[in-house]
């Protein structure tokens, strides 16, 4: 039984280090981001409002795009605006001036 053991052990640690070794793979691909989500969301709105303020927010939220991100849920990316990223993570429901305060538009 001795002689069986080693390689069961062997086999279990050779298993468990592929593992691992494949959701590092997976992470640093970025495949497997487990913040991503969170933090996209926030830096796309970062930017985007940024914009948009940099202009005195004149205008409609809906004229700003989102880069590379599927702010609309529609599964594209690219053809998204900031309205549709407040809409969708504010619960703005298509208010400009929801939008703006999410912003942190000066009145």
């Amino acid at each position: 039984m001795k002689g069986l053991e080693l390689p069961t052990n062997t086999m279990i640690v050779i298993i468990l280090a592929l593992l691992v070794l494949v959701a590092l793979i997976m992470f640093f691909m970025g495949t497997f981001n487990p913040v991503k989500e969170g933090m996209s969301v926030s830096s796309v709105k970062s930017s985007a409002c940024q914009l948009w303020t940099s202009t005195g927010c004149i205008g409609e939220a809906a004229s700003i795009k989102t880069s590379d991100y599927d702010s609309n849920g529609d599964g594209t990316q690219g053809n998204d605006y900031l309205q549709d990223l407040c809409d969708n993570y504010y619960s703005c429901n298509r208010d400009n001036q929801c939008c703006k305060d999410v912003c942190g538009c000066p009145e």
